[in-house]
């Protein structure tokens, strides 16, 4: 129903916020690990959203990066994980590190968040472990990939430039015309091609 909420954060208490939208006052759990994040009361504010009901009444929890909260959902996920607990276990540990405790089976850091013991953290590394690998896997695989296109593309820009001085255009002319036709998955050949009729035209 909720993704976030915009609004004036009116109280801060020790384990949820108060936050004034349109007149009313929501209260949002959160974690330590928001808490820390957030600035003073008076202020805008927004935080991602996750809303759960229990026995007819609606309980909000509140998170400042959708990774915290993307967690959070995991968490609860685990058979014997509450929200209760699942924010205890977030108050204990940073997303980046709990991620990596769960992934590295570390149950000693686990156990250290309020109400979670050996199986229950031996169960939260069961279900998750993998999960998460996967993500960070993918994650990880996207973003080296990202980053060799990257290298490869201002490798051509470079080559093609180099070609045009070479040429006898000037340095300031030859970087003009190649960034103004350049192309993702335009060999060497072509861009140079492409570049000299914009400094012919």
């Amino acid at each position: 129903m909720f993704d976030y909420m915009k609004g004036t954060l009116e109280e801060i208490l020790e384990d949820s916020i108060i936050i004034e939208n349109n007149g009313i006052g929501y209260k949002i759990y959160i974690s330590k690990q928001t808490l820390n994040q957030i600035v003073d009361k008076g202020s805008n504010i927004k935080i991602y959203i996750d809303m759960t009901l229990k026995e007819e009444e609606i309980f909000l929890y509140g998170f400042f990066t959708k990774e915290e909260r993307n967690l959070y959902r995991k968490l609860i996920s685990v058979s014997g994980v509450g929200s209760k607990v699942a924010m205890g276990i977030l108050s204990v540990q940073n997303t980046k590190d709990l991620i990596r405790s769960i992934i590295e089976e570390d149950i000693k850091s686990l156990i250290q968040a309020p109400g979670i013991g050996k199986k229950t953290a031996q169960r939260i590394v069961l279900e998750l472990r993998d999960k998460l690998k996967k993500e960070q896997s993918d994650f990880l695989g996207n973003s080296i990939n990202d980053k060799l296109e990257n290298i490869e593309n201002i490798s051509i820009r470079e080559e093609a430039i180099n070609a045009l001085i070479t040429l006898g255009y000037s340095v300031s002319q030859s970087h003009r015309a190649v960034a103004s036709v350049f192309k993702e998955n335009l060999d060497v050949e072509t861009l140079i091609k492409e570049a000299l009729k914009i400094i012919i035209s």
